[in-house]
């Protein structure tokens, strides 16, 4: 879970991070009406997106939903 300390801007990471993720769903539901790309490549990049995250340890926590990503693909 992402931390609620505040930044030098005054605004938390937790607030940071739910705008991020709202804003990404937000793109991952128009991409597909406007037939930007595929929908396995769609969900793949949004994924991605999403798992980054700066440490290894945080990374390694998305590693049980790689299975479900891969699975769009079948």
């Amino acid at each position: 879970m992402p931390s609620t300390r505040v930044t030098s801007h005054g605004i938390s990471l937790l607030r940071r991070t739910a705008w991020f993720s709202a804003l990404l769903t937000l793109a991952l539901l128009v991409a597909p009406v406007m037939a930007f790309a595929p929908l396995p490549i769609l969900f793949t990049v949004a994924f991605t997106i999403a798992v980054n995250h700066p440490g290894l340890q945080a990374q390694r926590s998305g590693e049980a939903h790689a299975q479900n990503v891969l699975s769009v693909w079948r």
